[in-house]
């Protein structure tokens, strides 16, 4: 099967393109664009992309950013409710850090690739928060087109 957007060949079944993020039955952009600013629409498609295997491409910074924002929220959250509910055990936080674990991988890969670096460096940790804060890379790159064009 191929994207009618793109024409990049996928699988038999996949519901939007890896490589340009379109749907595949109607053409329309998964994602959302970047001036678009609904964060929490951009939390929730990034989990859903993330558990459709899409682990490559480009994230630029609005998406990264809700991203976090609602990642680092419900992760107080659940320290709050771990708290009260069980006297400060881990117990709610530690499945939700654990089920988070690689969609914010996966998140913080995508923001590396944006700029142009390679997924290793966001293991770095103040390089990493350099880069979580530094423009796309114009145009497309070895990791594909830009979030801003698609």
């Amino acid at each position: 099967m191929f994207c009618p957007n793109c024409g990049k060949e996928i699988a038999d079944g996949t519901n939007f393109c890896p490589e340009c993020g379109r749907d595949t039955a109607t053409g329309e952009s998964k994602a959302v664009s970047s001036g678009e600013k609904n964060i929490w629409k951009c939390f929730v498609e990034t989990i859903v992309q993330f558990y459709h295997f899409v682990v490559d491409g480009r994230m630029d910074r609005i998406h990264f950013w809700s991203f976090m924002l609602f990642y680092l929220v419900f992760a107080f959250v659940s320290g709050i409710l771990d708290g009260i509910l069980f006297d400060g055990e881990l117990t709610i936080s530690e499945y939700y850090i654990g089920i988070m674990m690689l969609p914010v991988l996966s998140v913080e890969f995508k923001r590396v690739h944006d700029v142009g670096k390679r997924a290793w460096t966001a293991f770095i940790p103040i390089y990493n928060l350099v880069l979580a804060f530094k423009d796309s890379e114009p145009g497309t790159n070895q990791y594909g087109k830009s979030p801003k064009e698609i």
